[in-house]
């Protein structure tokens, strides 16, 4: 489908309030929402809301509810198995003022140099002022002033007919929306006038030539917004994002313009994207998972008592059994204060972006305030500073397929994560290394080597009946996977619960084996196995074509590598591993003590 890109400027008659969540400025209850530049802003998700509501007031002079729908998305329905129903329109994450505002005057109340608005309540009984009702609300622009507020709308669309559609109900539905933002029932936000034009898009960047694409490469992702890949949660209305892109979100954004691509579209189910981890800008490098082996641990013990002990970390995922570092009991990560997890992070050259936390609720229509129940707030990444960096593996997809993933791929990517983001994409011919010495396999049988887990991977089947400790548990999966060709010493491992009525209708509903409701077990990144090598043919050939494609589902596992039904598979970005990463920790020879 063709894009086409609509720029809006929305003319707003001050005061305007934009509310923007987190700490408040000394003296002010609320503040106008800014973006990271500090530029004042409306929050596209906003507009969008405030554009549906003047649609629906357009069905019964002839706007179909089901275009409402397709352009603007609707919640996925309840007896289709929660499959999405996802928008043909995208705004603009941020959309921001044009000018900055005046210079403060005299005549001005201001506080914290800023200028302020004031409200009280007014008890009806009284008639008087209701005790502690007073409210001081930043109002950076002069009242009656116009404000130019500008953003884009990117829309899928099937053709000319159906722009020349939207186009008509854009300038509509926008000239119909009387005001925009908080306390518009006591004049905030007017709506004094809109302009809308189609512009040409800006163009993507252009595919590089080459003569043949290579079989395993290397994509940079630098997104237009913040993004929000909401972590698994537990009912609760707050959506913590996390800092890596999924690499099945990249998969299903790539989905989305398969009709295009009857090459790719046919060898679809081959291709193998990993997540897409955050790096510096200009960084080529891929940070690596905290291994679970890590503690901290004394440098040495001062025989003078009064002097700073100095901790480091050091990495025990060879040793066995328990000990002492320095005669001290070594700290596991969840036991690590901020100098520890700061220093495990440059170790393992990760970066964690600058995050912000947005509110959102639903509009009563009718009554023009916020709907019960129905707040939530979410968590977005900042990425003015950061790109992303994910490998992709084609080797199994045909020449004519490769060919198009290329040109799709620098075409960019629309509609990531919960913001719904735009990712521009550069390719690179090689994938992408990681900073330390990884991947050098075991040379010799009865050697010993470490697997760590570089993303979340499911490890664990069903649970046995009777059930079993859980070393025996992984060691029936590893013995199946690497064909009976290691034995498993011991791990440093941690687990995740994942489940919830989403999971469970959109992909767990399809199994054939599928009968009570039961959550599965995710073995986390970071997590490290040790092995002793058997059959070192066998254990090369597995860790080769590992390294390439994610580890294999266990024959147990619910759903296999069926994408339908599970969503953990390798083609997503789950189970990457690394092998023998050589990490520069502190030396743990003649510091280790063992105990017995």
């Amino acid at each position: 489908m063709p894009q086409y890109t609509f720029s809006v400027k929305l003319y707003l008659c001050a005061p305007i309030l934009s509310q923007a969540t987190g700490g408040r400025k000394h003296g002010i209850d609320t503040v106008m929402l800014r973006n990271s530049a500090d530029n004042l802003c409306l929050l596209g998700s906003s507009i969008r809301g405030n554009l549906r509501h003047a649609w629906k007031q357009f069905e019964k002079f002839g706007l179909d509810e089901k275009l409402i729908n397709q352009w603007l998305g609707e919640e996925s329905p309840k007896d289709k198995q929660n499959d999405p129903a996802r928008a043909q329109l995208s705004f603009d994450y941020y959309w921001q003022a044009e000018q900055q505002p005046k210079p403060k005057t005299e005549q001005e109340p201001n506080i914290s140099d800023q200028i302020v608005r004031h409200r009280i309540r007014v008890n009806r009984e009284t008639g008087t002022v209701e005790s502690g009702a007073l409210q001081v609300i930043e109002a950076p622009y002069l009242v009656g002033e116009e404000v130019c507020f500008t953003g884009k709308i990117y829309a899928l669309l099937s053709g000319e007919s159906e722009k020349n559609i939207l186009t008509c109900w854009l300038k509509k539905g926008f000239n119909y929306i009387p005001a925009i933002g908080a306390f518009r029932g006591v004049g905030f936000g007017r709506v004094a006038r809109v302009e809308i034009h189609e512009v040409d898009p800006v163009k993507s960047n252009t595919a590089q030539k080459i003569t043949a694409v290579p079989s395993h490469f290397g994509i940079t992702l630098t997104l237009d917004r913040p993004f929000c890949f909401a972590k698994h949660h537990h009912g609760n209305n707050h959506f913590a994002s996390t800092s890596y892109i999924p690499g099945a979100a990249i998969v299903g954004a790539l989905a989305h313009r398969l009709p295009e691509n009857p090459a790719l579209r046919s060898d679809f189910d081959k291709l193998i994207v990993s997540h897409a981890f955050p790096a510096k800008k200009g960084k080529k490098q891929r940070s690596l998972a905290i291994p679970y082996g890590f503690v901290s641990a004394p440098t040495s013990l001062p025989k003078d008592s009064s002097k700073k002990i100095i901790y480091d970390i050091y990495d025990i995922s060879l040793k066995k059994n328990a000990g002492l570092i320095h005669e001290c009991a070594p700290a596991f990560s969840p036991d690590w204060k901020e100098e520890m997890r700061k220093k495990a992070h440059e170790l393992c050259h990760q970066c964690d972006p600058s995050r912000a936390v947005h509110t959102h609720t639903a509009i009563n229509s009718t009554a023009q305030r916020a709907k019960e129940s129905q707040l939530f707030s979410m968590e977005v990444v900042e990425v003015e500073e950061h790109q992303w960096l994910a490998n992709i593996n084609c080797e199994k997809l045909s020449e004519a397929a490769r060919t198009e993933l290329w040109q799709l791929l620098h075409t960019g990517l629309y509609g990531l994560g919960k913001t719904k983001a735009t990712a521009t994409i550069i390719c690179d011919s090689k994938p992408y290394a990681y900073p330390v010495t990884v991947n050098q396999l075991p040379e010799k049988t009865g050697e010993t080597f470490v697997l760590m887990l570089q993303t979340a991977a499911l490890l664990l089947p069903p649970v046995a009946n009777p059930p079993q400790n859980l070393k025996d548990r992984y060691a029936d999966t590893w013995k199946e996977l690497f064909n009976d060709s290691v034995e498993l010493s011991h791990f440093y491992a941690q687990q995740q619960l994942v489940g919830g009525g989403y999971l469970h209708e959109r992909f767990w509903k399809k199994k054939e084996d599928c009968q009570n409701y039961q959550p599965e077990i995710l073995t986390t990144a970071g997590s490290v196995f040790i092995f002793k090598v058997n059959d070192l043919d066998t254990v090369q050939t597995c860790l080769k074509k590992w390294l390439k494609t994610g580890l294999p589902q266990h024959s147990k596992t619910p759903g296999g590598e069926n994408w339908q039904q599970n969503p953990y598979i390798a083609a997503n970005g789950y189970g990457e591993i690394v092998i023998n990463p050589q990490w520069q920790t502190a030396k743990l020879a003649g510091a280790w003590h063992e105990l017995n």
